[in-house]
């Protein structure tokens, strides 16, 4: 079981966190949570606000998911000051925390006038 805060936290490190929005997926009778025991037969369970407020309910109740088998459980999105953001993304039976960063457009739009030039346009 991955525990979802830890996973979190693990992934954030030190940058500058603005905004957190996750969503877990519950399927029928699915434990979450070693601690606290929470069973549910269906459902999504949707922290969302700042880093702080988010840690304090996956804190509280202590949430984890199994991310070995089937399809994805826990999705979101975590959006930094410095303008990047990481998303979760699956593959093959697997997930896991994806940081992006937004491309320059003015090194894209400099290398779209100098192929133009190489090609003759």
């Amino acid at each position: 079981m991955i525990n979802v805060k830890k996973e979190l936290l693990e992934h954030v490190g030190d940058r500058a966190v603005s905004y957190v929005s996750l969503a877990l997926v519950l399927r029928k009778r699915e434990k979450i949570s070693d601690t606290y025991g929470f069973n549910y037969e269906w459902g999504t369970f949707r922290p969302k606000g700042n880093l702080k407020e988010v840690l304090e309910v996956l804190t509280i109740t202590g949430l984890e998911y199994n991310n070995s088998y089937a399809s994805q459980k826990l999705f979101g999105y975590i959006w930094y000051e410095d303008g990047t953001w990481s998303d979760r993304y699956e593959y093959e039976e697997a997930e896991w925390w994806r940081h992006v960063v937004r491309p320059d457009t003015n090194t894209i739009i400099s290398t779209d006038c100098e192929l133009e030039k190489i090609r003759g346009y």
